[in-house]
This record gives C-alpha cells, sequence and structure tokens, in this order.
C-alpha cells in the first residue's frame, strides 16, 4: 500500500518540485499540497487519509510547528516530516 502524502509549503516552486518528487515515486501517493498551515487545517477530508505530511516550519501566519501541535493529536498515526532552513536549536527542536 502507498504511503499517502500531503505537502504544507509556502514557496510555490519548492512545493512544485517536492510534488513531483512525490508523484514519481512507486511507493508514495500525493495527497495534496498546500501554501499555509491554515489551507492545511482546513482539508475537507481531515487527516484520515493521510501516513505523512512534509511540512515546512517557516509559514505565514500559523506556524509549522504550531500547526503540528494542533493536528497530531487528532491523528497520532501522522508522521510530521520538517523541512527547514533553519539551522538554530530552538527551532529544530520545537
Amino acid at each position: 500500500m502507498p504511503i499517502r502524502v500531503a505537502i504544507v509549503e509556502d514557496d510555490p516552486v519548492l512545493r512544485a518540485s517536492m510534488q513531483r518528487i512525490v508523484e514519481r515515486e512507486g511507493d508514495l501517493h500525493w495527497k495534496g499540497s498546500y501554501s499555509s498551515a491554515e489551507e492545511f487545517m482546513a482539508r475537507t477530508s481531515g487527516l484520515e487519509d493521510l501516513d505523512v505530511v512534509l511540512m515546512d516550519i517557516n509559514l505565514p501566519g500559523i506556524t509549522g510547528i504550531a500547526c503540528i501541535a494542533e493536528c497530531k493529536p487528532k491523528r497520532e498515526q501522522v508522521q510530521y516530516l520538517v523541512c527547514t532552513i533553519f539551522e538554530d536549536n530552538e527551532n529544530i527542536f520545537n
């Protein structure tokens, strides 16, 4: 069974590149791409159809860290892979 993946990334070029990579990988199934945490959290299908979310930390509005903190308790099986340019420990370990 393929791993169902969503992408949350505000940079449209990076988001499109990540989507192409997921779509080309046979073991992955792309479920949606979102430009903000708010857009992701408003998705109509909830988290039931996801296994993995590729999450940017530095999003406009609600940060990726806050988004994960809100979404993780709703379905703990979903794994979040954090994508970031930050190099400081505080952001990374949050």
